[in-house]
């Protein structure tokens, strides 16, 4: 009963304090991995290279973890009081919430990364080893002693049964932090609250282990929690523009300061600039200049023409079209909202339709057939979505286009092809739907060692093709010649 304090005795028996207190460590384990994940997503995508060293980083640590949980008491406590396994309890959760603190704070994460690349690390692999070193090794390695310092207090009389339990609780504190961070709260109260209700649960623990009401470690753990809450606060982002920080996206809207007559507004999503509203079209994204004027503007006026486009952005694919019928798919809710409220300041049009679903999903389900599809969700050249540029995809893409019907892909890439990336999805491209037009949109010197990646505008006619080729051998070419 010694390891917790009088306060609690009334409401919680022992038991109960212990049960929770392993419930708590599986949640935040899992919802500090899952957090890191999102947080990164800005910095280094989200590509399953960068998922596998936060896993690496969490997994290691804590089998480490809970084998020293296990040595611990053996070899340090084996004639001392219940009071001092209390005290690394405490000081476990205490280290714990410090290092989170900073490694689960978008700002504080901006700000490292921001000096390692200062330094010449701009690797993406290296960028993440080297933060889950920093924010998770340790942290992820304190907790997991956590189980098997608390199995300690319990009777060895029902060993297995009592294990059974511990691992029950633990299992299922990992259960909520997979589904409830992911799945609730960081939808409804944001990444940025999602991380300060994790370390406010390491507070609680450590109130739920205090001898006294006030202790010094409470104490500094309360100015942990209320740092973290400071800077995840709405205020804090509100005040450098971000509106909207969810499990996919985090939004900023920067006003154009050389475009103010214009009105101009940039919508930027993890650190990219995604969309952008002006009064004056000229002043708009180069890509979404030639889309729209080449294609949109371009489409017979005899009837209504379906349009199909993934990766909604700013809903700027067709802005000013109010004839042809949009449907805009995208991962993320809140981009409708956002664009609505702080982008365009104005609601879409009745003839444009938001889907918030996942873009293979939503094209597996499909059985509509569209005149023109633009794929526009890969301008973000450090987060492009590994599920879309796959050939089963563009597969996916090419069976919903009408028989006439186009395709405009908007692609970050190297127009010399000077990288494995603008090489392959050129080939992936080229193998799904056959002979396409390639367009830089804007203009590069061929002989230009310094250029970088830019957008490149694939477009592709859905009309009947034939494989065959011209040889020495058979060359019929005046007979195809109309």
């Amino acid at each position: 009963m010694t390891a917790v304090s009088k306060s609690h005795r009334k409401l919680l028996s022992k038991d109960a304090v212990l049960f929770i207190i392993i419930l708590v460590e599986g949640y935040v384990v899992l919802a500090s991995e899952l957090l890191s994940m999102r947080l990164l997503v800005s910095f280094v995508g989200s590509d399953t290279a960068i998922i596998s060293i936060i896993v690496s980083a969490v997994l290691m640590p804590l089998a480490f973890g809970y084998y020293a949980g296990g040595r611990f008491y053996k070899h340090r406590f084996k004639n001392s009081t219940a009071v001092q396994l209390r005290q690394v309890l405490i000081r476990n959760m205490l280290l714990s919430a410090v290092f989170l603190s900073l490694g689960l704070s978008y700002f504080c994460i901006e700000v490292f990364i921001a000096v390692l690349i200062s330094i010449g690390i701009t690797s993406r692999f290296m960028l993440t080893t080297i933060y889950a070193l920093f924010f998770l090794v340790v942290p992820v390695y304190l907790l997991g002693q956590t189980t098997p310092l608390v199995s300690n207090y319990f009777s060895k009389h029902n060993l297995s049964r009592t294990t059974g339990k511990m691992l029950f609780f633990s299992t299922f504190g990992s259960f909520f932090g997979a589904t409830l961070t992911s799945l609730v709260l960081m939808h409804t109260l944001g990444v940025h609250h999602t991380a300060t209700i994790t370390i406010l649960l390491l507070t609680i623990l450590v109130m739920l282990l205090s001898r006294r009401v006030f202790s010094l470690p409470l104490a500094v753990m309360i100015l942990v929690l209320a740092f973290t809450a400071y800077i995840n606060s709405d205020y804090l982002f509100s005040k450098f523009g971000y509106v909207s920080n969810n499990a996919y996206s985090l939004i900023r809207i920067d006003d154009v300061e050389a475009e103010k007559q214009y009105h101009s507004r940039l919508m930027v999503v993890n650190n990219s600039s995604a969309s952008k509203y002006t009064t004056d079209p000229e002043k708009q994204f180069s890509y979404i200049q030639y889309i729209n004027e080449r294609i949109i503007h371009h489409l017979p006026k005899d009837r209504v023409h379906d349009i199909l486009v993934i990766g909604a952005g700013g809903f700027s694919i067709g802005e000013y079209d109010t004839l042809n019928r949009y449907t805009y798919v995208d991962i993320d809710a809140d981009l409708k909202e956002v664009t609505e409220k702080y982008l365009r300041k104005y609601e879409l049009e009745d003839n444009k339709e938001f889907v918030a679903q996942p873009a293979r999903s939503f094209l597996f389900s499909n059985t509509k057939k569209y005149d023109v599809i633009v794929l526009d969700a890969y301008s973000n050249f450090m987060s492009v979505p590994y599920q879309l540029v796959t050939v089963e995809y563009f597969e996916q893409v090419k069976s919903a286009l009408k028989l006439g019907g186009v395709m405009a892909a908007n692609i970050f890439s190297d127009p010399k092809f000077r990288d494995d990336w603008s090489v392959k999805i050129h080939n992936t491209l080229y193998h799904a739907f056959g002979p396409m037009d390639r367009h830089t949109v804007i203009n590069f010197s061929p002989w230009d060692q310094q250029s970088k990646p830019q957008c490149v505008i694939y477009v592709y006619y859905h009309n009947r093709q034939s494989d065959g080729i011209y040889t020495d051998n058979k060359n019929a070419y005046f007979f195809d010649k109309k």
